[in-house]
């Protein structure tokens, strides 16, 4: 699918209103990587915040539900599993043997518009070493199956699972035949559990409720498929009876929506308002979509302030509402100062000065080692300057040697794979996760370093305070939900 590209006037968008929408990501979200606007099949606005940018694929979380949800529809189609089938059904020879008797009702259908009302709602499940789906059939239930809206990222996988079981495929290769690779998506990653729906399975089972990653113009091409009905140039890639049904009401969520709308549940797929609905992901993936306007706004974001409804109102309330019928007068001089501010969007760098010759005289090309705990495993670092804008940081972490470049006023990208960003299962193992880094002397005696994985949800703030004894350490880290950590150490020796 190829996008035209027109003005926001074109199609009944002020550009003031886009800008206003910038601006607030930029204000109030403090680490935005991507905004894409667009409405009767033309993009209307793209913007990238450096080091983030077009073509680097971004992890969409939760938004991941929302795609096992279309990949469950080809199933139901074909009529190969029905919505009243039950979960257990699919597993008998995983459940344990004391459980809760109630977990035999819980269908598809409930696990789909997230009414299986297991315990525990985050269900990374870290720290299992069994099954993962026989630890899930262990929870206890707080209600009756199909009863309640409970948000449950443990029955996102288990429908994976089931997809899994059935077809002998995971649902990232299943979509990826059916819709990914005739629509020209071919960049896409999806996090696996450790384990198999069926012994002789060739791959393992996709994550489901989580750890799917793509592009944000992929993911457009979605969001525009959806809009078409499932229908893309002439080929039906998704049933669309299946996806009116999948975003369509079918379970109230008012009073426990917990980060996401209170307007009601679809097949994992939020409603969104009266007329919309939306793919979300925690730190501020969102796919939101309005048939009726023929529209769709995707924001990929790394801070956890981005999640809804904070992002779903400034969304809404500065974009998609207040979209006329009708085309607007043009207005090329504000497009074209719209255009050189989304040219220079970047996350915030260090500030201060490029070279301190005296400090580096004195600090560089010393190593520094570490001993005792600290969080990013840092064992060992030492600097060496490369350019007039560049260093090279070279580190033992994560107990690996590594070298990055950091840039001043601008960042270096390092195409490297850090163990941090495989904890979890939150990512696939082994893809490379692109760190970006950028520095600045705060003083003759400071040195301040931002490390920000690209493509994912992590960013470190460095701090390195030289003295005679050596250098401390501080290092501030926001990632991952709300483990959000900062600690100071200090070197044994240089």
């Amino acid at each position: 699918m190829a996008f035209g590209y027109q003005t926001p006037e074109s199609q009944g968008i002020h550009t003031s209103d886009v800008y206003a929408l910038l601006q607030f990501m930029k204000n109030h979200i403090f680490h935005p990587d991507a905004l894409i606007i667009a409405r009767n099949g033309a993009i209307v606005t793209e913007a990238y915040w450096k080091p983030f940018g077009p073509g680097q694929k971004h992890i969409i979380q939760s938004a991941s539900k929302s795609f096992t949800a279309l990949a469950m529809g080809f199933l139901i189609d074909e009529g190969r599993v029905h919505l009243d089938d039950k979960m257990v059904d699919f597993f008998p020879e995983r459940l344990p043997s004391y459980y809760d008797k109630r977990l035999n009702k819980i269908t598809i259908r409930d696990l789909l518009m997230m009414a299986a009302s297991i315990a525990r709602t985050p269900a990374i499940f870290t720290g299992v070493t069994s099954s993962w789906i026989t630890d899930y059939f262990s929870l206890p239930l707080v209600n009756e199956p199909g009863t309640t809206f409970r948000y449950d990222t443990g029955g996102s996988m288990m429908l994976s699972a089931i997809i899994s079981r059935v077809t002998g495929k995971s649902a990232h290769t299943l979509l990826k035949e059916r819709v990914f690779h005739p629509m020209g998506i071919f960049d896409t990653s999806w996090a696996t559990i450790p384990e198999k729906a069926n012994p002789d399975d060739p791959e393992y089972i996709s994550a489901g409720g989580w750890g799917l990653s793509m592009t944000a113009h992929d993911l457009a091409k979605i969001a525009q498929l959806l809009l078409d009905k499932g229908n893309y140039k002439g080929r039906q890639l998704i049933p669309a009876w299946w996806i009116e049904e999948a975003t369509k009401k079918h379970i109230d969520n008012a009073k426990n929506a917990g980060r996401g709308w209170p307007d009601g549940y679809g097949y994992q797929i939020w409603r969104a308002g009266q007329d919309s609905f939306a793919f979300c992901g925690s730190y501020g993936q969102f796919m939101i979509a309005n048939p009726k306007k023929n529209m769709f706004v995707i924001t990929f974001s790394s801070n956890p302030l981005a999640d809804s409804p904070m992002m779903g109102r400034a969304i809404f309330s500065r974009v998609i509402d207040k979209a006329s019928d009708t085309p607007l007068p043009p207005n090329p001089a504000d497009n074209q100062i719209l255009q050189r501010y989304i040219q220079e969007l970047t996350l915030p760098m260090p500030q201060g000065d490029a070279m301190q010759p005296c400090a580096e005289d004195a600090y560089f090309e010393r190593q520094y080692v570490f001993s005792g705990e600290n969080y990013r495993n840092l064992r060992a670092v030492s600097f060496e300057r490369v350019s007039q804008d560049t260093i090279r940081i070279d580190m033992d972490i994560f107990h690996q040697k590594v070298s990055v470049y950091a840039g001043y006023n601008h960042w270096c990208e390092n195409p490297i794979v850090l163990p941090r960003d495989i904890e979890y299962n939150l990512l696939p193992q082994n893809e490379n996760r692109t760190q970006a880094y950028a520095y600045a002397w705060e003083n003759p005696h400071t040195l301040k370093v931002t490390h920000s994985v690209v493509n994912s949800l992590s960013d470190d703030f460095y701090t390195f305070a030289f003295g005679e004894q050596g250098v401390t350490v501080n290092i501030r880290q926001n990632a991952y939900y709300d483990d959000t950590h900062e600690e100071t150490f200090a070197n044994l020796q240089a």
